[in-house]
């Protein structure tokens, strides 16, 4: 290499930001006994491609009470939105 060449080191770093909304007119609701309160719940594949994880590594943060899930009344597993919606912000 020449005296006069020069090297240059370039870094960068990146952010991503996640937004949830629910539409009051279409959205579902359940009782969630964690939150113990009634919110908005996401089926189980909507949530994962939320968190842009797979559908295990959502039941492995369901089964770790990080997101929380339950039955509805149909016997569907369901999430928690406002736990989705915390793990997603933090």
């Amino acid at each position: 290499m020449s005296p006069k060449t020069k090297k240059f080191l370039i870094t960068s770093e990146t952010h991503e930001q996640t937004l949830v909304r629910f539409s009051k007119d279409l959205a579902a609701t359940g009782y969630c006994d964690r939150c113990s309160s009634t919110v908005n719940i996401v089926s189980l594949d909507n949530g994962a491609r939320g968190m842009k994880v797979g559908t295990r590594e959502l039941l492995a943060l369901i089964d770790s009470d990080v997101v929380h899930g339950f039955e509805n009344e149909d016997g569907i597993l369901v999430l928690c939105g406002q736990s989705l919606a915390l793990r997603l912000s933090g």
